[in-house]
């Protein structure tokens, strides 16, 4: 845990979880790991791109 103590445990939790959903799109967009197909949609591309956006609120001082 390098990165706790210096960006907070807001910061790192928030960009986990983001980074975690947009895996998550593009393994189910192109169907990676074995995974079912599912198309990336407008409202999952629209999530993820408020999610960022949360987390640049949040990084922002």
């Amino acid at each position: 845990m390098v990165l706790a103590p210096r960006v907070g445990a807001l910061v790192l939790g928030a960009t986990a979880v983001t980074g975690q959903l947009l895996t998550a799109v593009v393994l189910d967009h192109f169907g990676l790991l074995s995974f079912a197909r599912q198309p990336a949609t407008l409202s999952r591309i629209a999530g993820v791109i408020l999610l960022i956006a949360g987390v640049l609120l949040v990084v922002r001082r």
